[in-house]
């Protein structure tokens, strides 16, 4: 039996004028009926590692109580670092720090 071959996805250029990345390569987009199409549904997929609480926590006291949400912003932070995303600073005068989730 031949191995599964998804259908082809005809590519679009959007309708404007800004339709190139930033090395002026045509930028391409699929239709979502193109995604549904060619996408394979997951079957028996195995959902004991994921952390899906009933609600999310509204303060990080709340998140604390669960391990799940501990272990979940310890790896976001270890992936921050390792990214080097950004450094830890001191705030310049009169200006406010940005909210973050």
């Amino acid at each position: 039996m031949p191995p599964h071959t998804p259908p082809m996805i005809q590519l679009t250029t959007p309708p404007t004028r800004q339709s190139a990345d930033s090395e002026g390569v045509p930028i391409s987009y699929c239709t979502i009926l193109d995604l549904l199409e060619t996408t394979e549904e997951v079957e028996n997929y195995d959902y004991s590692g994921l952390c899906l609480p009933a609600e999310e926590p509204k303060i990080v006291e709340e998140a604390l109580t669960e391990l799940c949400q501990r272990e979940a912003m310890k790896s976001e932070i270890q992936a921050i670092e390792s990214n080097q995303t950004w450094d830890v600073s001191e705030l310049p005068p009169k200006h406010k720090a940005i909210g973050l989730k």
